[in-house]
């Protein structure tokens, strides 16, 4: 299985079990990253539609930096990294808020896997896990630009299809709002595809760049 295909399953298996305790040290990676971005993109007095711009393309960008490494030999051994700063950012949290998240056993889990799976050499495995923290970032994206507005102009509640999809109240789409009379649907639709193109280029371009080298079965 190349590495788009695998990127493919991984996106999948995230996008269904996003609800889930499963899921959770993904999900607390990009609770990590979303928080600082909300920080860096507050510095700029733009509108509520321009930050989720602005933090789309940050979250973009990351995702497109992992996909320009991950066929390389760094893709063995990246997955400890956004692990350990899931559980720094965490834990940063719980020591301003003085509170323990329920799902904090989770994140740490998923450093000490992570760390695991290099001492134990288990590199498919560990690619595995890498694709998944960052795969989590354009599966995080879909549900802001795509799930939330659905749901609301739906009127589906966001737990309708708790526990393995869990839906917010309000996402990126939202702070864009009824731009120009369209929907906040057909906006959050049109960004997530505009975003979804340089991660398909990328994930199956450098995947078949290496595809011998870095094949492997499932």
């Amino acid at each position: 299985m190349n590495g788009g295909k695998r990127a493919l399953i991984v996106s999948i298996l995230l996008f269904l079990l996003w609800g889930t305790v499963l899921s959770a040290p993904f999900r607390f990676f990009v609770g990590a990253l979303r928080g600082p971005a909300d920080l860096l993109t507050g510095l700029f007095p733009f509108s509520p539609g321009v930050t989720a711009i602005m933090l789309t393309v940050l979250f973009l960008g990351i995702h497109l930096l992992y996909l320009w490494m991950r066929n390389g030999v760094i893709s063995e051994i990246i997955a400890p990294f956004p692990a350990a700063y899931a559980v720094i950012y965490h834990l940063y949290m719980c020591v301003v808020n003085r509170t323990i998240e329920n799902d904090a056993v989770w994140v740490v889990l998923g450093l000490a896997v992570a760390v695991l799976l290099i001492l134990f050499r288990a590199d498919k495995a560990s690619r595995i896990l890498a694709d998944a923290y960052f795969y989590s970032i354009p599966v995080y994206l879909f549900y802001e630009w795509v799930m939330t507005p659905v749901f609301i102009a739906a009127g589906l509640r966001g737990d309708l299809l708790s526990p393995f999809i869990r839906v917010g109240s309000g996402g990126l789409a939202t702070d864009v709002g009824d731009f120009l009379g369209l929907p906040s649907w057909v906006w959050g639709s049109f960004v997530f595809v505009l975003t979804l193109l340089p991660i398909l280029y990328l994930s199956k371009g450098r995947a078949s760049e290496y595809r011998d080298s870095y094949e492997f079965k499932l």
